[in-house]
């Protein structure tokens, strides 16, 4: 709070800050003031552990980048909160997963649904806690002359708010759509309708909801049910989320999702604007060997850099998975030759900043024939310090790229045919995902079966399809065998593909370009 005191606009985060203090204490009526003899003499507070406070600012932006507004958040200090001092229970709190998002994007495209987003204003603040806290104002903060407060609500910070608020919010929608919702069990933030008149999809992440719905009137309505138990108020389009552009075309028939402007800040706050550009986000002769013990990590903030990169290639920038899995095996000791590579992805990211995911609507859409596609893959050995093997693959369904990943495998493989085995796993768990929504959604849609898995790797295959078993593959544990039964029950179909059509290679090993631009179309563009 003193801090933002210095800057040129300090009216508007002062303006900020009193804005949050309302809502926290008058509107919300989250605090209730006390005295320091209070804390230390009342016996409410007996034993009562005394949590910190600070306050976090943020600029708010559109789409385009431009400033929105000022915004600041008092946060308790959760982080001093511990298992078994009395300041709380439950922690754990569900969020929708990408897979989920990027599945809802895709039938929102397909079957013609409009997409909007709702925010509930400050959602953690709805929620009754459960157990008595005492919080200390940040610095250069009073209420009513006091610098303690006893927290009635769940202010944001503390370990406990989450699972709360989801708790107040799964009830909150079960009335505000009077029932007519329903609960995925496969996902706890997915809840759909499925009628004769119109479709609903609403997506949970925290306290924005993403609802893709054929239905102005419906919409209206839950609305107006909501906010007669939370206020919650409507984006005017939805073309930001979770710090994703969403390009929506004309119809709405596809979307593109990218993130120029987390890249943009990323430049900049590693101060690479100006650096030069490269064609492939890692040299194809990058070295995994490991690191000297006698090594002294450089000055340079590496850590922060890979959770940049990695949030990134989670959630829009397939291309450079497997270069983020890489170097983020050397967070711990690293050298001036990982932070160039690093900084190698970061530039690279520079000249493709506007390439994204792409969800677009199939040509042969039938919401009673809905196809799933993988291609799985793997590089044997890859990891030079444990000799692991790195999996990679990429769903595809209806057509559109939702689900992908590159990492390492838990345990070393000791042939090629065994490396493709755990990947194709791995790969087969995504399979799974999509059978138990559509398990639950069998009334309304149905999921082709089977799975089409495209692999390069024969004796792979040949291990999943039938029950061999020798001196060669005796050893392999027997979690990896439910492919086989996978298969049998007709769910997964291996397939053999020629290593030039694998899209999943991309996954696995740092490419040439040539091959690399070869392959990156079929993910992004």
């Amino acid at each position: 709070y003193p801090h933002s005191k210095t800057f040129p606009n300090k009216e508007q985060w002062e303006e900020a800050t009193q804005q949050e203090l309302h809502g926290l204490y008058v509107t919300k009526k989250c605090l209730k003031p006390i005295t320091k003899d209070q804390v230390y003499t009342d016996p409410r507070y007996k034993g009562i552990k005394v949590i910190p406070s600070c306050v976090v600012y943020k600029n708010k932006v559109n789409s385009d980048g431009s400033h929105k507004k000022c915004k600041a958040r008092i946060c308790a200090g959760g982080h001093r909160q511990i298992a078994g001092d009395g300041t709380y229970d439950e922690t754990f709190a569900p969020t929708a997963g990408l897979t989920t998002i990027r599945f809802c994007l895709t039938l929102a495209v397909n079957m013609g649904l409009k997409p909007y987003q709702l925010d509930v204003e400050q959602a953690f603040l709805n929620n009754e806690l459960e157990n008595t806290m005492v919080m200390e104002l940040p610095a250069g903060i009073e209420i009513d002359g006091c610098r303690h407060v006893e927290l009635l609500k769940g202010v944001y910070g503390l370990k406990q708010a989450p699972a709360l608020w989801y708790k107040h919010c799964y009830n909150a929608i079960t009335k505000a759509s009077k029932g007519l919702l329903q609960r995925s069990k496969t996902d706890p933030c997915l809840f759909y309708f499925f009628g004769p008149d119109y479709t609903v999809l609403l997506t949970v992440t925290v306290d924005d909801f993403a609802i893709f719905t054929n239905s102005i009137e419906w919409l209206e309505e839950f609305k107006d049910e909501f906010n007669k138990i939370y206020a919650i108020t409507q984006e005017p389009n939805f073309t930001w989320f979770l710090g994703i552009r969403l390009q929506w075309n004309e119809d709405q028939t596809a979307v593109k999702l990218d993130q120029p402007n987390d890249i943009r800040k990323a430049l900049i706050r590693f101060n690479l604007l100006d650096a030069k550009e490269y064609a492939t986000p890692m040299a194809s002769d990058f070295d995994s060997e490991p690191v000297a013990d006698e090594n002294i990590n450089p000055d340079f903030p590496y850590s922060a850099l890979i959770g940049v990169l990695l949030w990134i290639a989670r959630m829009t920038r397939p291309d450079i998975q497997l270069a983020v899995t890489l170097l983020a095996s050397h967070t711990k000791k690293f050298t001036e030759y990982h932070v160039k590579q690093a900084k190698r992805t970061l530039s690279y990211l520079k000249g493709t900043s506007e390439l994204g995911l792409h969800i677009q609507k199939s040509k042969d859409f039938d919401l009673h024939n809905c196809q799933l596609e993988i291609y799985s893959d793997s590089d044997w050995a890859r990891d030079k310090i444990k000799r692991r093997s790195v999996t990679g693959f990429i769903g595809y369904f209806l057509g559109s790229p939702i689900v992908y990943r590159a990492c390492y495998q838990p345990t070393i493989a000791l042939s090629s045919c065994e490396a493709e085995y755990m990947a194709m796993t791995d790969a087969a768990k995504e399979v799974l995902y999509f059978r138990n929504i559509f398990a639950e959604l069998a009334k309304y849609a149905k999921l082709s079966f089977p799975t089409v898995m495209h692999v390069d790797n024969t004796a792979a295959i040949a291990l999943a399809t039938t029950l061999v078993a020798n001196k060669r593959t005796k050893h392999i544990d027997i979690r990896y065998h439910f492919l086989r039964e996978l298969y049998q029950n007709g769910i997964i179909k291996p397939t053999k593909i020629h290593t030039d059509d694998n899209n999943a290679d991309i996954f696995t090993k740092p490419l040439d370009e040539p091959v690399f631009i070869r392959h990156r179309p079929k993910l992004i563009h």
